[in-house]
């Protein structure tokens, strides 16, 4: 789900829940860690930042019970990566 997405849900009162695996995978284009629940919470929505495995379940539950649409940022690995994105990383180069 974009943000876009996001205002449209916000805008129409969807309480859908969404998560972003953030690997900061387009660091090329902005800057790492984006905080993309920053940018729900500005279109009215439920925004949340996770940095801590043991989080994600508490903040699933938080973002249900807020009633708004819903975003929560993962913050994950970088380094784990597919054939397909090395290929493309060096590539690139």
């Amino acid at each position: 789900m974009s943000v876009g997405s996001e205002d449209t849900c916000a805008r129409r009162s969807l309480p859908i829940v969404a998560v972003i695996s953030n690997d900061s995978g387009w660091g090329m284009v902005l800057e790492p860690r984006q905080r993309y629940d920053k940018m729900v919470e500005a279109l009215g929505g439920y925004g949340e930042y996770v940095d801590k495995i043991e989080d994600i379940k508490p903040a699933l539950t938080r973002a249900f019970a807020s009633g708004l649409p819903a975003l929560f940022n993962v913050e994950v690995d970088p380094q784990p990566a597919s054939i397909a994105t090395v290929w493309l990383h060096d590539t690139m180069k």
